[in-house]
């Protein structure tokens, strides 16, 4: 079931940042955060901050962020539109780096409704 918290365009790229990495490493620290997506740690502090207010994350034992079941739903969910069209997007022969980048916008300007929709239109033909 999908969770129908709001967030942010911003809390989304936080929160699919949080899951590739922990999907990578086993793990995500906000040093790691900041790393992956280009932002000083200061303003990772801050959004960190936002989303274990919001309940999205928690810290962990060590320090480390961890997805709440929220924050995970909602990090699964961005990060299946943007494999979904950049992998869409890219088979109809849209170059990677462009493909990556539409991906990167496409996948907050779309509904989960109209999403669920597309994909599995897309998927049928």
């Amino acid at each position: 079931m999908k969770t129908h918290v709001h967030t942010s365009q911003s809390q989304d790229d936080y929160l699919e940042a949080i899951l590739k990495i922990t999907n990578e490493t086993g793990f995500c620290r906000s040093i790691d955060l900041a790393n992956h997506l280009g932002y000083a740690t200061s303003s990772v502090s801050i959004a960190v901050g936002k989303l274990l207010k919001a309940a999205l994350v928690e810290r962990g034992r060590a320090g480390e962020l961890l997805l709440t079941e929220a924050g995970r739903q909602i990090a699964e969910s961005v990060l299946e539109k943007h494999q979904f069209f950049s992998t869409w997007l890219t088979s109809i022969g849209v170059d990677p780096e462009i493909a990556e980048n539409d991906a990167c916008h496409m996948e907050h300007a779309i509904s989960d409704t109209s999403f669920d929709k597309l994909k599995a239109h897309i998927c049928q033909s």
